[in-house]
């Protein structure tokens, strides 16, 4: 079926030119190379060249051109040094850090090339003798290459935060209007992210409820949905695509599916003028849309969860009063609760899965000191925002765990003042944009590392400081933590200041106070229910956010750990929360002591580890965690290939997912137990769902030890010293991923001591040397390098692996080059075929 506009098709959008500034006081030199680039096209743009015959005419064309690729600077203009003036403007004042800047001077001997290049933040510097219209070819595509790769990788970060601070705004309570409206709006801006013309401006959200396929927003030319005739030719298109049947939609037009966790559409977002978005766009929209879908559902099931809530209260004050009434009550509560864990099941799968991925990519790109400061800034960013979105999931699954008496604490020795750390930055960061102040008072002496829950802990107080955060407008937030007499533990006054001795058990007071709206006394037995948020009356500056169950959980979790959370509060001035816990001291800050030195890999032989998951990317975080510190990796996308492969390569450790097809992780494990010469070592059980999935579940099975998603780096190397008996080496500098990366290139999935990889990198030329790679396979590639589509290259690389085994290996090399954005090594790499 063919979707036919009224109005004219609209014809392809011309891209823009990529903008190129010639700065130089001879006149000819801007002849000469407008005369050689003047049919120069790269990626399917032309150029357009702007001239300035000094540095102070370029800094006036640079302020109303921000978006010039590349820039030819002579050094010697109205001045001995107005070139190398003009780079430090450009770098340091306007803070042009993707513009591509080459001197090219005809005076070498006024600026020395290794100076120049030593002392000014450039990318090339020419002598106008050698620069022949060929090197001046050659300079300015490796220039624009670099530019454009720059910004596809700017544009894409700056996409992944959208995507990340939208998830939050999507899994807050909203009415549904609110958020099909929210949803199409923040689609259509990632949609126009970059610097191609903005043309996305009318879509729909359609909604599919049993095969009825409805309209709930629209904006652009559909604002009035209701009154456009096109409605119900753009609903029968979706309605044959939940039937599988084929519809040809107009050749601007991107339809996008919103599936849930079992693959079924239960809606669609209609896109108009997308003809120019690249195969990368659509898979970050793609990603968009999953989130919107997965909060949808969501959504959907907390308001029927919500009102299932009210109505079991409602029945059982009624049970109360009529004892006949009782048995129909309680299958009432029977049903709601089911509605609640179906809810939650669905909502941990789908979520801890993709923040999985967000967040432990998030924390190998700290560890890699070549980021400079603002990306180290918007990758904490990420972190924190994935972290804040995995609280929200925690405290839904957590009020389950209560209700049911199923909360346990599974306690282990920690850092206490990097734990400590960590929260404050969060919330530091968080009252900084709110305008107010955070204060964190140490009242006395605090121990080095503690044995205590730390998830609990943090929990607690994010929980607390989250409260006090939000209902602050003026003044401040101040989180006061001390040792306290053991004989006043329910006061917060009396502080013992002495240093606690190792391994003993010691009273820690931990208080947080603000200046918000207060609490009126009649709410403070309130408060601390389930599903209540608090009244605001008349002070209508707070937005109210959460689902009302952080309360009800910290006074839960601080019972369970053997203390009584106090509040006091005067209605419109400040709240006071504060608890006294008994925490085990393992070890004092001793003088001196610095932060760990960071792990870069263990002694003795290399340890082989098997990795059994059936979504790709879980895989390939937990060989990027571990590779670089020396261990083989194999792979293996279920349980049934876990056993072969466990047969085959004799593994020291096993780790395992527990959901998969064909043979889950529960099932793998048994076998495995049943038949010793198979395995007998160590089995870590990975999983995404903590309501239906246990520790102690795990335990029983035969499983040694059990890691939950997201995974964090400090936790699994913990387990791994553990069960593997490692003894760690260290390297004092901090973490540097481009050295294991070049390492890793030859072996991907294979790592040993540095003695051997000198020798396996010799071996892996020769065995890529044998490689008889068909040459129109290398065009495929070179075509997907050339217009810079990384999804695609990883994409068709995975074809080569299904065409022919001898493709592994220059499969495995172009992965991991395009992983990490190497696409002209990857172009170097296949040159060869082509010949």
């Amino acid at each position: 079926m063919k979707l036919v506009k009224k109005k004219k098709e609209k014809e392809k959008v011309k891209l823009p030119p990529w903008k190129i500034l010639i700065v130089d006081d001879e006149p000819d030199i801007y002849t000469v190379t407008y005369a050689a680039l003047r049919d120069f096209e790269f990626a399917g743009k032309q150029l357009q060249m702007f001239q300035a015959m000094s540095g102070i005419e370029a800094r006036k064309i640079l302020t109303t051109e921000p978006d010039i690729a590349v820039a030819f600077i002579d050094v010697v203009m109205e001045t001995d040094d107005a070139g190398l003036r003009l780079v430090d403007f450009i770098r340091n004042e306007l803070k042009y850090s993707l513009i591509r800047l080459i001197i090219r001077t005809g005076q070498p001997g006024m600026a020395p090339k290794k100076e120049v290049i030593e002392r000014y933040d450039i990318d090339d510097y020419k002598d106008k003798t050698e620069l022949t219209i060929d090197k001046l070819y050659t300079t300015i595509r490796i220039a624009l290459k670099s530019y454009r790769d720059l910004t596809i990788l700017d544009i894409n970060q700056k996409a992944l935060k959208k995507i990340l601070n939208a998830a939050l705004d999507f899994y807050h309570p909203q009415s549904l209007n609110q958020f099909f409206d929210e949803a199409l709006i923040q689609i259509i801006d990632l949609c126009n992210i970059g610097e191609h013309i903005s043309t996305v401006t009318s879509g729909l959200v359609l909604t599919a409820n049993d095969g009825q396929v409805a309209v709930q927003s629209g904006i652009g030319r559909f604002s009035q949905f209701s009154e456009n005739p096109e409605i119900e030719t753009i609903t029968k298109i979706c309605s044959d695509r939940i039937l599988g049947k084929n519809s040809n939609e107009a050749t601007d037009v991107f339809l996008i599916p919103l599936k849930t966790h079992n693959n079924n559409p239960i809606g669609f977002v209609y896109l108009e003028n997308t003809q120019h978005l690249s195969k990368a766009a659509h898979a970050l929209i793609q990603i968009m849309a999953n989130q919107c879908a997965t909060a949808l559902e969501n959504l959907q099931l907390y308001h029927k969860l919500k009102e299932a809530n009210q109505q079991t209260l409602e029945l059982l004050t009624i049970a109360k009063k009529n004892c006949k009434e009782t048995e129909q009550a309680h299958k009432e509560v029977e049903s709601a609760n089911r509605a609640k864990s179906t809810f939650l099941a669905n909502m941990s799968h789908e979520l801890r899965t993709p923040l999985n991925s967000i967040l432990g990519h998030a924390q190998l790109l700290k560890r890699d000191k070549n980021l400079d400061t603002k990306q180290q800034k918007d990758i904490s960013m990420i972190q924190h925002s994935g972290n804040y979105l995995l609280t929200l999931l925690s405290d839904i699954l957590e009020i389950s765990k209560i209700e049911t008496s199923k909360i346990q604490l599974y306690p282990n020795d920690f850092y206490f003042h990097q734990f400590l750390q960590n929260i404050i930055a969060l919330f530091q960061k968080s009252a900084e944009q709110k305008g107010i102040s955070f204060i964190y008072e140490p009242l006395s002496h605090l121990p080095s590392i503690i044995y205590a829950d730390e998830k609990r802990l943090r929990q607690i107080l994010i929980n607390l400081l989250s409260n006090a955060v939000k209902f602050t407008k003026i003044g401040g937030v101040t989180l006061k933590i001390g040792l306290q007499k053991r004989q006043d533990s329910n006061s917060r006054l009396h502080l013992n200041t002495k240093p606690c001795s190792s391994g003993s058990c010691h009273s820690i007071l931990f208080q947080v106070e603000d200046t918000g709206i207060g609490i009126a006394a009649e709410e403070l037995d309130k408060i601390f229910l389930p599903f209540q948020q608090q009244q605001i009356g008349d002070l209508k500056y707070c937005k109210v956010e959460g689902l009302g169950l952080g309360l009800s959980i910290t006074k839960k979790l601080v019972e369970t750990m053997g203390g009584t959370l106090h509040v006091e509060s005067t209605l419109g001035q400040s709240s006071l929360f504060w608890t006294v816990l008994d925490l085990e001291v393992l070890e004092e800050v001793k003088p001196g002591q610095t932060q760990a030195a960071v792990i870069t890999g263990f002694q003795g032989k290399p340890r082989k580890i098997l990795v059994i998951d059936d979504e790709p990317q879980g895989r390939v975080l937990l060989i990027n965690f571990l590779a670089p510190l020396g261990f083989k990796l194999i792979e293996a996308s279920n349980g049934k290939e876990g056993m072969d492969k466990a047969h085959l390569y004799s593994p020291d450790l096993i780790m395992t997912d527990l959901i998969m097809p064909i043979m889950d992780g529960f099932e793998l494990t048994r076998q495995i137990r049943k038949r010793p010469e198979i395995f007998d070592g160590p089995i870590i059980a990975i999983s995404s769902n903590l309501l239906n999935v246990t520790r102690q579940t795990g335990l029983e099975l035969g499983c040694s030890d059990f890691i939950s998603r997201p995974i964090h780096i400090d936790v699994l190397l913990k387990l791994l010293q553990k069960h593997l008996k490692l003894t760690w080496t260290y390297d004092t500098e901090p973490y540097n991923n481009s050295t294991i990366n070049k390492e890793a290139k030859n072996y991907p999935n294979t790592f040993s001591s540095n003695t051997e990889i000198a020798l396996k990198a010799k071996q892996a030329e020769k065995e890529m040397e044998l490689i008889n790679l068909p040459a129109e396979q290398a065009a495929i590639l070179l075509k997907l390098v050339m217009i810079g589509d990384i999804t695609g290259i990883i994409e068709q690389a995975d074809n080569l692996k299904q065409i022919d085994k001898q493709f592994v290996p220059i499969a495995h090399e172009i992965e991991q080059l395009a992983n990490n954005f190497d696409i002209e090594q990857i172009g170097e790499l296949l040159e060869p075929f082509m010949n």
